[in-house]
Order: C-alpha cells, then sequence, then structure tokens
C-alpha cells in the first residue's frame, strides 16, 4: 500500500502557499530562486506531491513575507472551507 501525501491538511497548506505567492505576483520559479529549490519542488509542494519540514515551511514563509504563524493560521481557515 503506497503511502498518500494527499491529506486534507497538504491540500490545504498546497493552497496557502500557491495563494500567498499568487498574491504577490510570484511565478514557482521565482518563489523557487528565493529559497534556493528547483521550480519543480515547488510544483510538487503546490500539488501535495511532495511532504515539506518545518526549516522549508520558514524558508518559504520567509519568501512569501509572511511568518510561520500566519502560515499555520491560513492552513487552520482553509481546512475549516473545506471541511
Amino acid at each position: 500500500m503506497g503511502f498518500s501525501k494527499r491529506t486534507a491538511e497538504y491540500e490545504a497548506l498546497a493552497r496557502v502557499i500557491r495563494e500567498a505567492r499568487e498574491d504577490l505576483g510570484l511565478s514557482q520559479r521565482k518563489l523557487a530562486e528565493k529559497v534556493g529549490r528547483p521550480s519543480s519542488s515547488i510544483n510538487k509542494i503546490e500539488s501535495g506531491r511532495q511532504r515539506v519540514d518545518v526549516l522549508e515551511l520558514n524558508d518559504i514563509a520567509r519568501a512569501l513575507r509572511v511568518g510561520l504563524p500566519e502560515i499555520a493560521a491560513r492552513i487552520e481557515k482553509a481546512l475549516a472551507d473545506l471541511g
């Protein structure tokens, strides 16, 4: 049995990252450059195919000009909206 990365929480995380990136007018490539990752990595994160550890999430949040508490709050809201 395979390990699915597509949980509601990861769907919410992907949505939050994508929306914050788009709000800043950043492409996946530009965000990837800011965090020092390949653009394919950002694509996989936003599509729920790649998990993110807290250090990576912190780098992404900083590049998106928000803190981890704000990302967490947005994820909670997104989960409530899915719910």
